[in-house]
């Protein structure tokens, strides 16, 4: 079952648990292929959300099970992976890992959306 997907450079990307980062290169006859050199950690995950962010896929998700935070609290995490094309395998490469903010534990996340802004204005105005 898919946990989450977003849409990449012309490329689907799939979260799966047990299976990791997937992505449908549907000009390489059309077929799903694992991304590569990601993390234990990543491939791991269970419930995650992506969204693209900035050209990359940015990956989501509460980490409940940590001895340094409270208990009543967990961590809000999110990794930015770089994504590559080449010869057929597409590969992965860990930018950032992060923890974003804490959260109340029975906090889950219900839906990732990517946010488009317009760019903002270099012109300054001055009043006379």
């Amino acid at each position: 079952m898919t946990d989450s997907a977003c849409v990449l450079a012309d490329h689907i990307f799939i979260f799966t648990s047990g299976l990791g980062l997937l992505c449908f290169d549907g000009g390489d006859g059309q077929t799903w292929k694992r991304v590569l050199g990601l993390s234990e950690v990543v491939c791991g995950l269970s419930k995650p959300f992506m969204a693209e962010l900035n050209g990359r896929v940015a990956i989501i998700w509460v980490h409940k099970d940590d001895e340094e935070v409270e208990a009543d609290f967990s961590k809000l995490c999110m990794c930015l992976i770089s994504i590559s094309v080449n010869g057929g395998f597409v590969r992965g490469t860990q930018e950032k890992v992060e923890v974003v903010d804490l959260v109340p534990r029975s906090y889950d996340i219900y839906k990732c959306i990517e946010v488009l802004s317009e760019p903002e204005s270099t012109t300054a105005s001055t009043s006379s």
